[in-house]
């Protein structure tokens, strides 16, 4: 017999994108809810702080320069696309 209440792990979530309006809210609504555990990713190092103040972890990463790789992504359950 399972036992209802127990909690499922917080899902993993990349959010590329993140430091627009609609990447950074939803990063936002996703650190608030405890079932999700996000991750940001901003093109410049300089916006980590922004995210560093939430207590969400970042990466710098410009998508002109290529996308995240799968390695990039592994052990995440979800990436949520909110860049350009």
């Amino acid at each position: 017999m399972s036992n209802s209440s127990a909690c499922p792990s917080p899902k993993k979530v990349f959010v590329i994108g993140a430091n627009g309006k609609t990447g950074h809210r939803l990063v936002r609504l996703l650190e608030q809810n405890p079932s999700y555990l996000p991750t940001a990713m901003v093109r410049d190092p300089a916006q980590g702080k922004r995210f560093d103040d939430l207590g969400v972890p970042w990466v710098a990463r410009d998508l002109e320069m290529g996308a995240p790789s799968a390695a990039d992504l592994e052990g995440f359950d979800a990436v949520i696309f909110a860049a350009g």
